[in-house]
């Protein structure tokens, strides 16, 4: 959901007054301010030109927190307007939360993330995706989040989740697929997380949303230095009364010093109301590597049996004063119809640049 601009201008005047009137409020508070400038190039044409400016700031106080994050961003590329973000402004996160004993609650825009896993579908159901942007920005400002309630009680080693959404977020995708529309729809879910013994946590979902009802298991175990995780999912169509879709998915992540490296691979399943049943299989493996001020990051994402592929590499410094600057390297292949048979077509194939950002805190 884009906030008209009032909506916004209204909730960084509630984040402003946390933040420059704490007595009043008896808060902690805390500010960030972080711009930054993309200029990639694809093989086609420019890809972006894009600044972004992100304001958050928050408050806590002994009862009660408050938290905001929006941004502005404007592109100038050519390949912006088939994007649909040429301008944008969005109020990414907007709640307040409490806790009292074991018991805690959070209302507004809010992630509840369900999932830790990058590929979709997945768990993270009340988590949708920028792909009108690709996959230029970090994955952060990749995510919209639902607003609703959220209420939480939890033990040493148990939690019991309970969302309400009331304007579930929607993924945004470029020309000519149709623009997304945020409307109030109230859905809800139910999750159970435990920890059997040792390293051993499993989790299981119940939702409903619209006509959909979604169920879901995940589980993960961990070593010393590796973590296997299984995730399955199912949405059953309550009128068709079969599941349409179905997922199973193993990932390990392995931590070696100061690496990662993350691969998973997923199975989906597509049952439409109309239409045959299709099976594919997903390949993805993040590396990274993070130490003083250097970080690195390599991705590939490979659809097996088709042409479908991402590949991206990422290397930023991290300089004392708040300064980072990146430079980016990208590949897409899809086929025509597809999502990434658009990004190649957007950028022909490669895409490269540099990125300046600086980080501001109070």
């Amino acid at each position: 959901m884009i906030f008209q601009p009032r909506c916004f201008k209204l909730a960084l005047f509630f984040a402003a007054a946390f933040v420059v009137s704490p007595r009043a409020f008896a808060f902690e508070t805390n500010f960030d301010l972080n711009s930054r400038l993309d200029l990639l190039n694809g093989t086609k044409e420019i890809q972006s030109e894009q600044g972004l400016l992100k304001v958050s700031g928050g408050g806590r106080g002994k009862q009660f927190s408050f938290y905001a994050e929006g941004f502005f961003s404007g592109d100038l590329a050519e390949a912006a307007k088939n994007r649909r973000t040429q301008s944008t402004a969005a109020l990414q996160e907007a709640y307040f939360e409490t806790r009292w004993r074991f018991l805690f609650a959070r209302v507004g825009r809010q992630p509840v993330r369900w999932s830790e896993s990058w590929l979709s579908p997945s768990l993270d159901i009340w988590t949708a995706r920028r792909y009108n942007r690709a996959f230029f920005d970090p994955l952060a400002e990749q995510l919209i989040h639902s607003t609703g309630v959220l209420i939480s009680a939890a033990s040493d080693k148990s939690s019991l989740d309970f969302f309400q959404a009331l304007w579930p977020a929607v993924d945004q995708y470029p020309k000519p697929l149709p623009e997304s529309t945020t409307e109030y729809s109230p859905q809800f879910g139910l999750r159970g997380k435990t920890q059997l013994f040792g390293g051993l946590d499993v989790s299981a979902l119940y939702a409903l949303r619209n006509d959909d009802q979604v169920y879901g298991f995940n589980s993960s175990y961990a070593f010393e230095s590796v973590v296997p995780k299984i995730e399955l999912g199912t949405t059953v169509d309550r009128e068709l009364n079969r599941a349409i879709n179905s997922f199973a998915s193993l990932e390990l992540d392995f931590f070696i010093g100061t690496w990662s490296i993350l691969p998973q691979i997923e199975s989906v399943s597509l049952a439409p109301a109309f239409g045959p049943e299709t099976r594919s299989t997903y390949f993805y493996m993040p590396i990274r590597y993070s130490e003083d001020a250097h970080s690195f990051e390599v991705q590939i994402l490979k659809k097996l049996s088709a042409t479908e592929f991402f590949g991206g590499a990422l290397y930023t410094y991290s300089f004392a004063n708040g300064v980072q600057l990146s430079g980016v390297l990208q590949d897409y292949e899809g086929e025509t119809g597809t999502l990434f048979g658009l990004y190649k077509d957007y950028t022909g194939g490669f895409v490269g640049g540099v990125r300046l950002a600086y980080l501001f805190s109070i």
